[in-house]
C-alpha cells in the first residue's frame, strides 16, 4: 500500500460531505510538488462549510476536551492526559540548557557514537531527525536499532564499542519488548567489556516516570535518566525528549527548532482556517 492510498483510505471514513473528492485533490497536489499550499488555500477557503464545520473542533482540542472523541466518561480522564502534544515545544524549551549539558559531558568523555535503542514511536522522531537535521562541528554519530533482526544487532554490537558509545534506552512506557531486548544485549556486552561498575556510565534512559526502564536505570547506574512527560504519547514525542535528547547529540539547534515549532503552534491556535498553515 502506498503512502497515497493510506492517506485516501483514512480520508474515506465517514467525516462529511464532499471529503472524497477533496481528498482525490490532495493526493493529485502531492504528486505536483510546488502547487501543495497554493491548492490548499483554495480548497480551505473554498468550503466554509467544512471550516465552521472544524473550527468548534480545533478549539475543543484547544481546551483540551476529552468528549470530541466520543462520549465515554470512562476513558475521558485518561484522553484528557493524552494532550501534552500541544505545548510541548513551549515546555521543552525550559529543558534545552540541560539537553546541552547532557551532550557536552558525552563528548567530553570521548563517546564519539550514540546507538538510540527502540521501536515504533520512540525511535522514529530520531531516525527522522539524524537524516534531516543540520549538525554541528562535533556531533555525536547518532544511529537508530530499531530491528530485531539478528545480523541487525550483531552489526551494531560490533560497530558501537561500550567505551567510545553512549545507548539510548528510548520505551515511553519502559515495558516494551524489543528496547528492552536491546538493552539486555548491549548491556551484557558493556559489562563483559568495562565490567559492571563502568557499563551505566554508556546507557542513558528515556521513559516516563515510575516505569520499570527508569526504576533498571537508577539500580544500574545510568548516566542519565530522561523522564518525558506522562501527557504526550509516543506518535506525537518529536518535540520531548524522545526527540530532543537524540538531537542534542547531534548538535541541533534545539533553541531553533522548538521556537519554530512553537510559532507553528501559535498560528495553528490563533490564525483563520483559511490561512493556518498554508503558508510556503
Amino acid at each position: 500500500m502506498t503512502a497515497f492510498s493510506r492517506s485516501r483510505s483514512i480520508s474515506s471514513l465517514p467525516i462529511g460531505n464532499g471529503i472524497h473528492s477533496r481528498d482525490d485533490k490532495l493526493v493529485r497536489a502531492v504528486e505536483a510538488p510546488g502547487h501543495l499550499p497554493g491548492i490548499l488555500q483554495t480548497m480551505s477557503s473554498s468550503d466554509t462549510e467544512l471550516t465552521s464545520r472544524l473550527g468548534p473542533i480545533v478549539t475543543s482540542i484547544w481546551k483540551r476536551d476529552p468528549t470530541i472523541f466520543g462520549a465515554i466518561p470512562t476513558l475521558e480522564p485518561l484522553i484528557a492526559n493524552r494532550y501534552g502534544w500541544l505545548d510541548v515545544a513551549t515546555r521543552m524549551r525550559t529543558q534545552v540548557a540541560s539537553l546541552h549539558k547532557f551532550a557536552s559531558s558525552v563528548r567530553s568523555s570521548g563517546r564519539k557514537k550514540a546507538l538510540l535503542l527502540g521501536m515504533g514511536g520512540s525511535s522514529l522522531a530520531a531516525d527522522v531527525m539524524r537524516h534531516t537535521l543540520p549538525g554541528g562541528r562535533d556531533a555525536v554519530e547518532v544511529t537508530v536499532l530499531d530491528s530485531t533482526h539478528p545480523e541487525a544487532v550483531k552489526a551494531l554490537l560490533a560497530s558501537h564499542e561500550p567505551s567510545a558509545s553512549v545507548y539510548l534506552v528510548s520505551s515511553k512506557s519502559g515495558t516494551t519488548t524489543e528496547p528492552l531486548c536491546f538493552q539486555e544485549t548491549f548491556w551484557t556486552h558493556a559489562v563483559k567489556q568495562l565490567g559492571g561498575a563502568q557499563a551505566g556510565d554508556s546507557f542513558v534512559a528515556i521513559t516516563d516516570s515510575g516505569s520499570k526502564l527508569a526504576v533498571e536505570a537508577a539500580n544500574r547506574g545510568y548516566r542519565r535518566a530522561f523522564i518525558n512527560p506522562e501527557d504526550i504519547g509516543g506518535r506525537y514525542s518529536a518535540l520531548s525528549f524522545f526527540g530532543l535528547v537524540p538531537a542534542s547529540l547531534m548538535g541541533a539547534d534545539l533553541e531553533a527548532l522548538l521556537a519554530s515549532a512553537g510559532d507553528a503552534s501559535n498560528a495553528s491556535r490563533s490564525a483563520p482556517m483559511s490561512d493556518a498553515g498554508t503558508s510556503p
